[in-house]
């Protein structure tokens, strides 16, 4: 019976457990809450940075223990190789130790995770102690620079093989191997250093750059480039052909060439090449501006909405990537690649601005003006800026030297020579007759109607650089103009400007499009006569002994091209133009000016 009652019933022993569980989970629960309250500002026990015990501290004053603590580390450090050593300091190499981020990282043991594992985390930090480490930051440009310097002696550049190709030679340097410092491995030594605050001497550890070609790679090689000889990759705008054409010779072409033997072309030098092409041609998105003036019947700012756009730098590369291994393996030597733009467009267009029915570029024209004189090049600029913003109402016939005005000193105007009665001499407004060219140019490409046209005497270089002879239209007020009417059911805004990096005039007509398109043929040239014997004039502005060339022999001939206006099949306009260009002998001016 005693027995009995001695022995106790299992649910009893097992309540006693549970309690006993509960009473633990309880006194844990106490006792991180009260670890949480006294060390919510605090670091916990056991948590070091570097050499310096943190464990208890308040953070202001952990803080400023590290602070004081770090002025004993070492602040220079000594670099040796087998025959020198050299004496650098933290601040010559961009080194610094970070106080605040050591710290940040010293406060996170015990508050980081979820509850179980903080305790943990504190429980191994008071019976083992964590050390969170000195966090150092470089200034990689001061580092690089101070071990560039070190270098000097220490250090064999390699030089990287390189190939070109003057007049059809492949010339190859074969490169050289170098050695130079590991500057990975230097920076694990001078932290190092620093964090233990052991100043030991570090030897300064080179690694071999090996770039020399071998002969193999060398024959390789020259035979890829030899390939290359008389290639020429053209790469083409479809929409700014005239412009934006880029033609890559053989001498451009063979700097894609990779000098190893495992890869033809260097893709990184051909990305970098494109990317530059990109930063050339790519054009931002611009919004419409618009300001007619009433009083004047001049717009004064005029500015019309352009989509942007943006080289596919990564589909230009493909393509070239892919012409050049044409070349290379022997097919056409003369190849094109049409430039893919992405496109983006303005906020605001030009038909959200104005109404006067302008919204579209109907012809433009170009011309160079290199070479010429001051005085002419004045003449040019001035004569293109008033005739900037001029509105041609529609049913009206443009006249250009009523358009332009006087043309003499009063209105601001230089001498440069002109041609009158057969001879060269100075004359208000030389170079005029560049402004009438130009529209002229503009005018055939938009397809209006030409009412007066002119040809000058003798053919002149500066209206055959970039075109075929017979493009030009000279003015004389009052007998010789230029005219064009506006046949269209808007208003033509005549836009100007004069580009004196490139020496390059540019007018734009713009208006409403009707669905005309203009064609001009190639201009056939014939009867082409020699130029007379120079001709020698005494000039009283120059001074004895001086002589000055002022014209250039010219070559007479006929020329004629055809010029055809379409819409929708029916032709609006159909004509050829004739010049008819006498032989031009050279002029020079004789100085009879005393001295």
């Amino acid at each position: 019976m005693d027995k009995l009652l001695e022995k106790k019933p299992k649910s009893f022993i097992g309540n006693k457990y549970l309690i006993l569980g509960v009473l633990v989970v309880f006194g844990i629960g106490i006792l991180g809450v009260v670890l949480r309250q006294y060390y919510s500002e605090r670091i916990f026990p056991g948590v070091r940075v570097g050499k310096v015990s943190l464990g208890g501290l308040d953070f202001i004053r952990s803080e400023e223990l590290l602070e004081s603590e770090v002025t004993k580390l070492p602040s220079f450090f000594t670099l040796r190789n087998t025959e020198k050593k050299w004496i650098i300091t933290r601040e010559q190499i961009g080194l610094k130790v970070n106080v605040k981020r050591s710290l940040t990282y010293a406060k996170l043991i015990g508050r980081r995770g979820d509850l179980f594992t903080r305790i943990k985390e504190i429980g191994t930090a008071v019976v083992k102690g964590i050390d969170m480490g000195i966090v150092v930051d470089w200034d990689e440009g001061t580092f690089q620079k101070q071990i560039a310097l070190l270098a000097f002696g220490v250090e064999k550049l390699p030089e990287s093989p390189s190939l070109l190709i003057e007049n059809e030679t492949v010339i190859i340097n074969r490169g050289r191997n170098g050695e130079l410092i590991r500057r990975d491995t230097l920076k694990e030594d001078l932290e190092k250093n620093l964090r233990t605050g052991i100043n030991s001497e570090i030897l300064l550890q080179t690694v071999p750059a090996e770039v020399e070609l071998s002969p193999s790679e060398e024959a390789m090689l020259r035979s890829r480039a030899e390939r290359l000889i008389g290639s020429k990759i053209m790469l083409i705008d479809p929409e700014e052909e005239e412009e934006n054409t880029v033609v890559l010779t053989d001498k451009e072409i063979v700097g894609f060439l990779a000098t190893s033997a495992e890869e033809e072309i260097d893709n990184l030098k051909l990305t970098d090449y494109v990317a530059s092409l990109a930063e050339t041609l790519n054009k931002s998105p611009v919004n419409a501006s618009f300001q007619f003036i009433p009083s004047t019947g001049k717009v004064s700012v005029f500015r019309p909405s352009r989509e942007g756009v943006t080289l596919d730098r990564s589909k230009v590369v493909d393509q070239i990537d892919r012409q050049l291994r044409i070349i290379i393996g022997g097919g056409e030597r003369a190849l094109t690649v049409e430039l893919p733009f992405i496109k983006t467009n303005p906020e605001i267009t030009t038909d959200e601005v104005n109404d006067l029915g302008i919204k579209d570029l109907l012809g433009k024209g170009i011309s160079y003006y290199a070479g010429s004189i001051p005085g002419r090049i004045h003449n040019i600029i001035l004569a293109t800026s008033r005739l900037n913003g001029v509105l041609v109402a529609p049913g009206e016939e443009f006249s250009f030297n009523k358009a332009l005005g006087d043309v003499s000193a009063g209105t601001g105007y230089q001498q440069a020579y002109v041609i009158k009665g057969g001879r060269t001499v100075l004359g208000d407004g030389g170079g005029v007759c560049q402004v009438s060219t130009t529209l002229f140019r503009a005018v055939l490409n938009a397809g209006l109607p030409i009412g007066e046209r002119w040809a000058h005497a003798y053919r002149v270089h500066y209206y055959e650089e970039n075109s075929d002879p017979g493009l030009d239209a000279t003015v004389y007020a009052p007998s010789v103009d230029f005219k064009f009417k506006n046949d269209t059911t808007a208003y033509i805004l005549i836009q100007t400007k004069v580009d004196e990096k490139k020496e390059l005039v540019t007018f734009e007509l713009y208006g409403a499009s009707d669905g005309r398109r203009a064609s001009i043929s190639k201009t056939r040239v014939w009867e082409v006569t020699a130029p007379p014997p120079p001709l020698y004039q005494d000039d009283p502005t120059i001074l004895v002994g001086k002589v000055k060339q002022v014209d250039f022999a010219a070559w007479g001939a006929k020329t004629a091209f055809d010029w055809k206006v379409t819409r929708n099949g029916e032709i609006l306009e159909q004509k050829t133009f004739y010049s008819n260009y006498r032989p031009w002998q050279a002029i020079f001016l004789k100085g009879t000016k005393p001295i």
